[in-house]
């Protein structure tokens, strides 16, 4: 999951307790991908046991490489627990490309 700390009616900060919290998706990766930089915010995620801690390039090309990059990882290279099989990732060389996962020769997400 990816989420924003900066969130219009509560802060993201909050949203990750819950899901922390919660007994259906404490088990659930959490990405914080933010343009905050403050310690606290850092400090607070961790502590609340974010999986990572992004901070949004502010320009677009940057942001495109880290979010290719992003799904790189947790769609090819991540293994997740009790799964016998591993998700095979194809990329499109189109701009603006999505990733399609194949997992047992069925495509999709």
């Amino acid at each position: 999951m990816l989420l924003d700390l900066r969130l219009p009616k509560l802060s993201g900060l909050e949203v990750l307790k819950a899901i922390r919290t919660s007994r259906e998706l404490h088990t659930v990766p959490v990405v914080v991908l933010t343009t905050s930089t403050a310690d606290r915010d850092v400090g607070c995620a961790y502590g609340d046991h974010v999986n990572s801690y992004l901070v949004k390039p502010v320009a677009y090309a940057q942001f495109a490489q880290l979010m290719h990059a992003l799904s790189f990882y947790w769609l090819k290279w991540n293994y997740y627990p009790g799964l016998s099989y591993r998700a095979v990732v194809s990329w499109q060389k189109e701009p603006g490309f999505v990733p399609a996962v194949a997992v047992d020769g069925k495509e999709g997400l």
